[in-house]
């Protein structure tokens, strides 16, 4: 997979700080899924979706899959919509795609 804008290398100092703090975040999430678990009308758990800015921290995915024994997949706000003119390449839409959620789901709640 090729770095994408906002990717840090692992011999970059920011890298180190990423690096630290993903386990630590990852950690949080596992202990928030236990503690829903744990609730008497707690539903099973499928699957994770991730989205917003964190779903591209490189790695996040395979850490969370691993931390919860549970398939990770990246959020597609767009893929059960028809997308009109946006001014954005296919790439940069895809760039974007993460961030999206919240926005479309607005714009979603606006149209019903």
């Amino acid at each position: 997979m090729s770095p994408v804008r906002g990717d840090v290398t692992s011999d970059h100092p920011a890298a180190r700080v990423i690096e630290a703090s993903a386990g630590s975040f990852v950690e949080e999430i596992r202990g928030s899924l236990d503690y829903y678990l744990a609730q008497p009308a707690s539903l099973p758990l499928q699957r994770i979706v991730i989205s917003g800015g964190g779903a591209r921290l490189t790695g996040l995915g395979q850490r969370l899959a691993a931390a919860t024994r549970l398939p990770v997949e990246p959020g597609a706000a767009t893929a059960a919509l028809q997308v009109g003119k946006t001014g954005l390449t296919p790439d940069q839409l895809s760039y974007v795609e993460p961030q999206i959620a919240v926005p479309v789901g607005l714009a979603l709640g606006v149209a019903s």
